[in-house]
């Protein structure tokens, strides 16, 4: 769910995960913190 859709040839480094607190809820239901982080996507609070 998580994945990048571009292909090996992208230079980009960052991910950037935007939610409110509907979609936290959302992804709360569908995946756990650890598979967010494991796809290279930094959380703070």
């Amino acid at each position: 769910m998580l994945r990048s859709t571009k292909t090996g040839d992208s230079k980009s480094k960052w991910k950037v995960l935007i939610m409110d607190k509907l979609t936290v809820k959302i992804m709360s239901c569908s995946c756990k913190m650890a598979d967010i982080t494991e796809e290279g996507v930094s959380c703070k609070n």
